[in-house]
């Protein structure tokens, strides 16, 4: 069961985080350490050539596994990205889906893995994006 449920991501998005909105970022899914989320396409959201901005995808990445994190750590707003990787392999004119995973998970520590993925054509892979983040210590 996830420790975050989606109306407490809906109030630390309107609270910390309104360019989740600004951007038409949308959870669609929230697992045990595991986030499915949407950008959705806007012509404001590309690059010269017409596919999705790169800037656009990591933020995508970025968001889903701050909501994987959140949905095995709980409620630990303050968790900070400390070090991205990005691989890029295919554009897209369309929406993306991210689909992230805690892949380790230590005290202070969790890494993440998102496969960028576009809508349509269905599943054909974007971009991997790994991550790993830094929980705050707990309060004593």
């Amino acid at each position: 069961m996830a420790e975050i449920t989606q109306s407490e991501l809906d109030e630390i998005v309107a609270a910390s985080i309104p360019w989740v909105n600004d951007l038409g970022l949308a959870v669609e899914a929230i697992g045990e350490g595991t986030c499915r989320a949407r950008l959705a396409y806007d012509d404001r959201k590309v690059r010269p050539g017409g596919t999705v901005a790169g800037p656009m995808l990591i933020a995508l990445a970025s968001y889903a596994a701050y909501v994987a994190v959140l949905s095995a750590a709980g409620r630990v707003e303050l968790a900070a990205v400390i070090n991205q990787s990005a691989n890029f392999f295919k554009g897209t004119a369309g929406d993306v889906i991210a689909e992230a995973r805690i892949v380790s998970r230590g005290k202070r520590l969790v890494t993440t893995e998102t496969r960028l993925l576009a809508a349509d054509p269905a599943d054909t892979l974007l971009a991997q994006v790994t991550a790993t983040y830094s929980l705050p210590a707990a309060k004593s």
